[in-house]
């Protein structure tokens, strides 16, 4: 998946916003402040507040919060495909299965 198809899933209203604010991250392995994405992407804090949501909704994101200091966000890719993989592969892969199961059939199969 290319960068700009990811920023077109997660947010398809505004994939160039989203698209900015995944740029933040593009070498940067400290992660980033909040201030530091509202200065490199230009949005408001509501605005950037929405999307980090939607990002986490996809456990795209992740926080660290230290004591005394502004929370560091940080890009999470394992957590974002396991994410990906539960929620459309999954169902997919039981779509092309030759033989769905029917709800008698799981209680037979578990009981044997």
């Amino acid at each position: 998946m290319a960068l700009e198809d990811l920023a077109r899933f997660l947010a398809p209203k505004s994939p160039k916003r989203a698209m900015s604010i995944l740029q933040c991250f593009y070498n940067n392995e400290d992660g980033c402040t909040l201030a530091d994405m509202m200065r490199a992407t230009g949005l408001r804090e509501k605005a950037l507040r929405y999307h980090i949501t939607k990002f986490k909704r996809w456990k795209l994101l992740w926080t660290q919060r230290h004591y005394m200091r502004p929370a560091t966000y940080h890009l999470e890719q394992r957590a974002f495909h396991i994410r990906l993989d539960t929620v459309l592969v999954d169902p997919l892969q039981y779509l092309k299965s030759p033989q769905p199961w029917q709800s008698g059939e799981r209680a037979e199969a578990a009981s044997a």
